[in-house]
């Protein structure tokens, strides 16, 4: 097996996206900060706005670039009509995660538990991971955060009737309203400080509020995303090797 769906390329377009979508909200936070100082007809004002406009050309320009690589990825057949999920997206994902099914660092396979864990979607105590102050956090925070934007994503899509687009295209609308039935009666396994106030975590055994409910369902969602690109990514693999012993 080889690690035939690493791409740096995809990597390196990513990282210019986010550079340039960084510095292109940092410019326009300032601009607005002018507001306050009743200075927006200031010759620097104008061009902050320029410098806006010309960033955000920029940006759109790389996000060609990138969705343009998605899109002859070895992946992209695999996502292209899933409603929800779009190839800026996926490549940004991709970017973080490498290769789903290969750790490229060690030069093996990788297990899709150890995607999971490095995503940080494996469970502590029955409840999700949770980066505490002044804690470094042992998974790719960029990773979950893609995982997340494009889960929800796939949330906010309506929900019609599945069929009428291929069963395929509503299947993370689905995995998600299976996971709000799944949680509606459910009770908290341990203390939880995201559910009570300040200082007072909701106890064991009381009801998870709707939030918490929502959260557990996306978290489903992006462990059916992992698991898709992982199969993908192992089929790829086999494909490759099949075709490196064909004569």
């Amino acid at each position: 097996m080889s690690s035939t769906c690493y791409d740096p390329i995809l990597g390196l377009l990513a990282e210019s996206v986010d550079d340039l979508e960084s510095t292109r909200i940092a410019t326009e936070n300032r601009l607005r900060s002018l507001a306050s100082y009743d200075l927006e007809t200031t010759r620097e004002a104008e061009e902050l706005t320029l410098l806006c406009a010309q960033l955000l050309d920029a940006e759109k320009h790389a996000i060609k670039n990138l969705e343009r690589r998605m899109k002859a990825h070895q992946l992209w057949p695999t996502f292209k009509d899933m409603q929800g999920i779009g190839r800026k997206q996926l490549a940004r994902l991709l970017a973080a995660i490498g290769d789903p099914a290969w750790n490229t660092k060690e030069n093996r396979p990788r297990t899709f538990g150890e995607l999971v864990a490095f995503c940080g979607l494996d469970p502590v105590n029955g409840q999700g991971r949770r980066k505490r102050r002044g804690e470094r956090a042992n998974w790719n925070g960029e990773a979950r955060k893609r995982l997340w934007l494009i889960a929800t994503s796939c949330v906010k899509e309506p929900g019609r009737t599945w069929p009428m687009d291929g069963e395929a295209a509503w299947q993370m609308r689905r995995v998600y309203e299976q996971g709000r039935n799944k949680y509606a009666h459910a009770v908290h396994a341990s203390e939880c400080v995201r559910c009570g106030p300040a200082g007072e975590p909701a106890a064991a055994g009381t009801p998870l509020p709707a939030g918490h409910q929502n959260a557990r369902a996306i978290r489903l969602v992006m462990r059916e995303i992992l698991a898709i690109a992982y199969n993908a990514a192992q089929k790829v693999h086999l494909e490759g090797n099949i075709n490196e012993r064909t004569p």
